[in-house]
């Protein structure tokens, strides 16, 4: 087959339909003018992609098997784009060593694509594979620190995912004896200078065998820093019983406490207020972690969502907070939760991390278990429509509860088409909402403002961004088809 012929099939024909003629395509040496005028990257990729949305595993583990093989080249100029999917596909099916061999390219080459890469690094630690990440800092930080290609401060990401791995490995060792040298000589290297505060609340919190914060209120107004600090660490202890390790609860306490900080600009000098969640507040705050056209974060989302209902168990078994508050941020949780089933029900399984960790005490085993049957059901579900999935998943829908109603509410709203490229987030999009939000910023901070502020609220769904299919027009009027545009 000439190049141009199969370049007029990939373009006219379903990418499904014509998986053995591509495979057959590839198999062979492609001729310099098909590598020199066509896109053949846009091949790969799009075969991957459309195989992926079908749920068709097994044909994707194929077609890269034969890249590997036969254009080996090619596959690792383009890795990031593929190996994604093996990391996600072997730590759904709990294989290890699999896992382990798809993460392989991004930890020789992080530069290749940093933002893959640390996809890829948070889906490691949200499946706690604490060995493989381990090994990737100690490998690629220097890589990362030095690299002129990256902005911002990825190194800290890294440096404290470090900093929460030895803690748990010396506190391992020993319960009660903080090595404080140790760990500050460990952490040099990775620029990650704890102060003698940090220190000595980890000394206190996590070595030692009571859960001592007397005088709270007292704590958090004086030195909140410290309050902090050693809200933190009596977490990162609490979740062990749940199964889950520091580094992945040091990272959920992380997003919680960005809401907390950022809800109100004002300082709150009552416990109970600063752990009050307001649905639109925390609606957005979702929104900005699930990142945006470019890079896909709702793995994070979802982790710090499903991650919350931990910390408030936590916070209302130490009595910080009020029954109220408790109970509100669990029915709040429990609303989106379910609309973010709803939404993305194609995509469930990419996000069955959050059943491996231990139940919640906010969450009944029933709720638990059935919610696990329908991420799993995900797997094998099409990209059609909420309605066919609704009954696929009937059975989990009748014993599931509460939640059942709200991922209805999330179902509803989906109206995509089946070549839709799975950009859906929870959007809050209304000027008025952000006028809201920032008029409220300016309120005084008292138990009568939180009152007028929830009364004054209309609990809103969260919305869907505007649906763009693959081949409709870009939105960016470009003339271009979306998938050869923006997306």
């Amino acid at each position: 087959m000439t190049p141009e012929e199969f370049w007029n099939k990939y373009t006219r024909e379903n990418t499904l339909d014509i998986f053995d003629i591509t495979c057959d395509f590839f198999s062979g040496e492609l001729p310099r003018e098909f590598l020199e005028k066509y896109d053949v990257v846009e091949v790969i990729v799009e075969t991957k992609g459309h195989h992926v949305e079908a749920k068709e595993f097994e044909r994707v583990l194929k077609f890269l098997r034969l890249l590997k093989d036969k254009q080996p080249e090619l596959y690792m100029e383009n890795f990031q784009y593929l190996d994604d999917i093996l990391v996600d596909y072997y730590c759904f099916h709990r294989d290890n060593k699999q896992v382990e061999a798809a993460f392989a390219n991004f930890m020789n080459d992080p530069l290749q694509d940093y933002d893959q890469f640390f996809s890829c690094f948070k889906k490691l630690l949200f499946y706690q594979h604490f060995d493989l990440l381990d090994r990737a800092i100690t490998r690629n930080f220097n890589d990362v620190v030095e690299s002129d290609k990256l902005w911002g401060n990825p190194e800290y990401d890294l440096a404290i995912c470090k900093f929460y791995l030895e803690l748990e490995i010396l506190w391992k060792k020993s319960s009660t004896v903080f090595p404080e040298e140790q760990i500050e000589n460990v952490m040099q290297r990775y620029g990650f200078d704890p102060d003698q505060e940090m220190l000595s609340t980890v000394e206190q919190c996590i070595f030692s065998d009571v859960c001592n914060l007397a005088s709270p209120e007292r704590i958090f107004i004086e030195d909140k820093r410290k309050f902090r600090f050693m809200l933190q660490w009596y977490f990162m202890k609490y979740m062990k019983t749940k199964g889950v390790g520091f580094a992945l609860s040091g990272r959920i306490f992380e997003k919680m406490l960005s809401y907390w900080e950022g809800n109100i600009k004002k300082k709150k000098r009552k416990l109970d207020l600063y752990f009050s969640v307001q649905p639109k507040k925390f609606e957005k705050h979702l929104v900005d972690l699930t990142g945006d056209l470019f890079y896909d974060n709702k793995p994070e989302m979802v982790a710090a969502l499903w991650g919350g209902v931990y910390i408030y168990d936590f916070l209302r078994s130490i009595e910080l907070i009020s029954q109220k508050t408790y109970d509100d941020f669990l029915e709040q949780s429990r609303r989106l939760k379910g609309i973010v089933i709803g939404q993305f029900y194609s995509n469930l399984w990419e996000y069955a991390f959050v059943h491996t960790w231990g139940r919640p005490d906010g969450v009944s085993e029933n709720e638990f278990e059935e919610e696990n049957k329908i991420f799993r059901k995900s797997y094998s579900f099409r990209l059609e429509d909420f309605d066919k999935f609704k009954k696929e998943i009937s059975p989990e829908l009748e014993r599931i509860g509460e939640l059942a109603g709200y991922i209805i509410e999330g179902g509803k709203q989906d109206n995509r088409a089946p070549d839709y490229s799975a950009l859906e987030r929870l959007f809050i999009s209304s000027a008025e909402d952000e006028e809201f939000l920032e008029n409220f910023d300016e309120t005084e901070e008292d138990e009568d403002s939180l009152e007028n502020f929830e009364e004054a609220e209309e609990s809103e769904p969260a919305k869907i961004w505007p649906k763009t299919g693959r081949n409709d027009p870009c939105p960016c009027g470009s003339g271009k088809k979306y998938k050869k545009c923006c997306l």
